[in-house]
């Protein structure tokens, strides 16, 4: 008789009620967005084929590599940090390390606890979220693919990339709010009141409701209301925030948004 691991990981999944796409997004680490996540940090290595290449150099000038590069770059990355162990940096979309363009884009790759990396190859759910969330971070998909669409168990409790500090080095040097392709660079500043998230969360879930004030480049300032639907005690304040489609990482400088402040409204706002 054939048992099939798959088959009985989701029914102890079921049988335990345990959110396989939930537990990944809490323990996933990403890129800043604004440390040009969709570019290869070494555009002439990828991953050799396991069993039908030597790590050599091809006839190409391709450096063939086991994912050592790769897991050099994003914990690179994220290096500000601290130093990540018992960790695995994982691709985001299949067989996608045996292409030199995306073997070691940061925008590709995602580190997870070695417990969880085989997930990411071996669980549709997980694979699917962890996809949407890489367009939604960094509006990047390869090429010769569709753009993801959002799954319906998409988790609301991924962490939020962290950029680098800035060095006191490089002060007098302005940043570039997009590259030359209209991607965003920067982080969207956004401001919560009241400032502390989980204090925020308790008022938005006890209020149901919370005021986005967006503010352009050209002096206009809208208000939104944001409704509080699907938001629970775990969901993440900003990541939720930042997955609206006009706050996406190259959308909001299209838009010309320069700040977002959401806030909790007192009796007597005008927003209703």
């Amino acid at each position: 008789m054939k048992i099939e691991g798959s088959i009985v990981l989701q029914e102890v999944v079921d049988q335990l009620h345990i959110d396989l796409p939930k537990l990944v997004a809490g323990c996933a680490f990403w890129s800043p967005v604004n440390a040009e996540p969709t570019k290869a940090v070494h555009p002439d290595i990828r991953r050799a084929r396991s069993g039908e290449e030597p790590r050599t150099v091809t006839s190409e000038a391709i450096r063939l590599d086991d994912n050592t590069f790769a897991n050099k770059v994003l914990k690179n990355k994220v290096s500000h940090l601290g130093k990540f162990e018992g960790f695995a940096v994982c691709h985001i979309w299949p067989k996608t390390c045996y292409d030199e363009r995306y073997h070691t884009m940061p925008a590709n790759l995602v580190l997870l606890p070695r417990e969880l990396a085989g997930l990411t190859d071996h669980n549709r759910p997980v694979e699917q979220c962890l996809q949407y969330r890489a367009w939604e971070l960094y509006n990047w998909y390869p090429d010769g693919q569709v753009q993801p669409k959002r799954p319906t168990n998409y988790p609301d409790n991924w962490r939020e990339p962290k950029p680098k500090p800035i060095s006191t080095k490089l002060s007098g040097t302005k940043p570039s709010s997009s590259d030359k392709n209209g991607r965003g660079c920067d982080v969207l500043p956004i401001a919560l009141v009241p400032s502390d998230p989980d204090e925020f969360r308790h008022a938005f879930i006890a209020k149901g409701r919370a005021i986005m004030s967006i503010y352009f480049q050209d002096g206009r300032v809208k208000d939104d209301v944001w409704l509080c639907q699907r938001f629970g005690m775990s969901s993440n304040v900003i990541g939720n925030i930042r997955s609206k489609t006009k706050f996406r990482s190259g959308e909001w400088q299209r838009l010309g948004i320069t700040k977002v402040i959401v806030k909790i409204p007192c009796e007597g706002d005008g927003a209703k």
